[in-house]
């Protein structure tokens, strides 16, 4: 699997942190910390590359 930027930030409106992989379309994830929206991009990721 190719390796992809993930761009992670704080959403005040979510009121936790959003992973978004720009590479790959409408392809983001979601966590309550830093750790734990990368690690459900990671999983994401896999989703939005096969399609």
């Amino acid at each position: 699997m190719k390796d992809y930027h993930i761009n992670i930030f704080y959403s005040d409106v979510d009121k936790g942190y959003i992973a978004d992989i720009p590479d790959l379309d409408a392809c983001s994830a979601f966590g309550k910390t830093p750790s734990e929206a990368l690690k459900q991009a990671e999983i994401s990721k896999h989703a939005c590359a096969v399609s």
